[in-house]
């Protein structure tokens, strides 16, 4: 198993290297966007997940908070960000990107990123996600984590290790973001493919 994995980055990061060696080739390195990403944390016993708590197949930080890198140098310098990054944000930021301006009118789940970097919305929108036993609610620092019939609460600026539970602490942030997950639940019921349990 330690093997195959081995062998997976390996072969990840020679195929990273032929995609860019082409741009260069071509001299279209600097006006292509590439952008990176891991899909979750590492799996245990295989990779790190370093401070972070969990792994694969959890909600806690160490099962989905990943790096990502994102390279276009003819549109931006060198810099590092840590806000919330969803998937979902990647096409209307890949859109904008591009030129595309009438994202309002598409109802998109995400946001673009390069602009909420000017105005803080990835901190201000809440988060949401289910999985198995866990469902989590988050907004900017906070996190609200459930697992099974347990409530935990989060500042992740403070605790990214996820170690000290601030429920009731923090009630009032509690019941705005439980609340809100509960209401995200039943929007989402609606749709037969989502289970997430």
């Amino acid at each position: 198993r330690n093997l195959a994995y081995k062998e997976m980055i390996e072969v990840m990061d020679e195929c990273v290297e032929r995609v860019m060696t082409c741009l260069k080739q071509n001299e279209i390195d600097d006006k292509t966007l590439v952008f990176f990403c891991s899909d979750n944390g590492a799996v245990p016993n295989l990779g790190s997940n370093g401070v972070l708590k969990g792994s694969k197949a959890t909600l806690w930080e160490g099962g989905h908070r990943v790096p990502a890198v994102m390279w276009f140098p003819e549109r931006f310098e060198a810099a590092e960000n840590s806000d919330l990054l969803l998937s979902m944000d990647l096409l209307p930021t890949f859109a904008t990107l591009m030129g595309f301006d009438d994202l309002d009118n598409l109802n998109l789940d995400g946001i673009d990123f390069i602009s909420s970097l000017n105005n803080n919305l990835a901190d201000k929108r809440i988060a949401y996600w289910r999985f198995n036993q866990f469902a989590v609610a988050r907004q900017g620092e906070w996190k609200y984590l459930r697992q099974k019939d347990k409530d935990f609460l989060f500042n992740l600026n403070d605790d990214l290790s996820e170690t000290i539970n601030l429920k009731d602490s923090q009630p009032q942030i509690l019941k705005t973001l439980k609340d809100s997950l509960a209401q995200w639940e039943e929007e989402m019921e609606q749709y037969s493919y989502f289970t997430g349990r």
